[in-house]
């Protein structure tokens, strides 16, 4: 890690994969070795585990804002939808919002 700073989160397949917990990068949720594996990883579903996707590491070190980061991608995605599903095309807009509301200090439940 860059300035030894802690590691807080891995992201291992790119930006559209569920974000790893510093805690769940090197076991499972069962306690047991988690490999840079797709199986390994794929361990617990979406509650526990990611995917590999194409590879693209996104390492988090404890000055990263989860929140920001989550917004930034966001953003991405509901400008790259194709608009051809529901979810997409208006799910991540709704999420975009959501996610600017927390960062701005207007987030509510």
């Amino acid at each position: 890690m860059m300035d030894d700073r802690p590691l807080k989160a891995l992201i291992p397949g790119g930006s559209s994969v569920p974000v790893l917990p510093a805690h769940l990068i090197y076991k499972n949720a069962e306690g047991g070795d988690r490999l840079m594996s797709y199986e390994s990883l794929s361990e617990g579903g979406f509650a526990t585990g990611s995917m590999l996707g194409s590879g693209g590491f996104i390492v988090y070190n404890d000055t990263s804002c989860m929140v920001r980061n989550t917004w930034n991608f966001s953003r991405f995605y509901h400008h790259e939808s194709c608009g051809q599903c529901s979810p997409c095309r208006e799910g991540t807009g709704w999420m975009e919002g959501v996610l600017h509301r927390i960062e701005t200090g207007q987030g509510r439940e």
